[in-house]
C-alpha cells in the first residue's frame, strides 16, 4: 500500500502484526525490488519504443499501445517486420496523482511512463533473438500486468486499518515468507528424528 500525504511503500500483514516501510525517496528511485516483484524487466527500461498506435482502445480508455522490437546480432534494435518482443499498453488520460502510475510501474517492474500502466505482455524471454523464438507468436506470449477495467473508487482504502504502532517492525523477506511454514515444510522433508518417528501397533 501506499498513499498521501508520504507515499511510503508499506508492505504488512494483518495477521501476524508485521509491517515493513520502504520511504518514498527509495522506492520512487530504486523501484520495488522485493519477493513480490512480478518480474524483472530492468534491461527494458532504456529499450527505445516504438508507438504503434496513439488511440488504442482499451479497458474502457483510449491509450497508447507501444511495442518493442527484437534485437539484432550486433545488439541493436531491429525494425519491427522481423519481430517484436513485447507490447505496452499506457494511459495518460486517466484522472490519478502522479505517484500512482509511479507506485505501478515500480510493482510491477514495467519501463517508466507518464501514463498509467495497463498492460505489459512479454514475448519469450529479453536479450534471445535469434535463438528459434518467434516473439509475435500469441501462444509464446504472457503478461505480467493485465487490467481488464477500469472504476473510480467513491472511498477507496488507503490507510492500515490499525495504527502503525500495533505493528512489528519487520524485514519484506520475513512478512511474504512465513518461516515457521518454512520450518515445518524441511522438517517434513527431512524426516523426524529417530526417537520421535511413530510407530504402528
Amino acid at each position: 500500500s501506499t498513499n498521501a500525504p508520504d507515499w511510503d511503500f508499506l508492505l504488512y500483514s494483518k495477521k501476524r502484526k508485521l509491517l515493513s516501510v520502504r520511504p518514498f525517496s527509495d522506492w520512487s528511485k530504486r523501484g520495488i525490488k522485493t519477493c513480490i516483484a512480478i518480474a524483472n524487466n530492468e534491461t527494458l527500461y532504456k529499450w527505445p519504443r516504438v508507438l504503434m498506435r496513439d488511440n488504442f482502445p482499451y479497458a474502457g480508455k483510449t491509450c497508447k499501445l507501444y511495442a518493442f522490437p527484437g534485437k539484432s546480432s550486433t545488439g541493436r534494435p531491429m525494425s519491427l517486420k522481423y519481430g517484436k518482443f513485447g507490447e505496452y499498453i499506457v494511459c495518460d488520460r486517466l484522472s490519478t496523482h502522479e505517484n500512482v502510475p509511479r507506485f505501478m510501474q515500480a510493482l510491477f517492474d514495467t519501463p517508466p511512463d507518464r501514463g498509467v500502466p495497463l498492460s505489459f505482455k512479454r514475448f519469450g524471454q529479453a536479450n534471445s533473438y535469434g535463438f528459434g523464438l518467434n516473439y509475435n507468436r500469441k501462444e509464446a506470449s504472457y503478461s505480467i500486468l493485465k487490467t481488464n477495467s477500469i472504476a473510480p473508487e467513491k472511498e477507496p482504502r488507503t490507510m492500515l486499518d490499525m495504527p502503525r504502532s500495533a505493528f512489528k517492525p519487520s524485514l519484506e523477506s520475513e512478512i511474504v515468507v512465513n518461516q515457521s511454514h518454512f520450518n515445518d515444510f524441511f522438517k517434513e522433508m527431512q524426516g523426524a528424528p529417530e526417537g520421535l518417528k511413530k510407530t504402528s501397533p
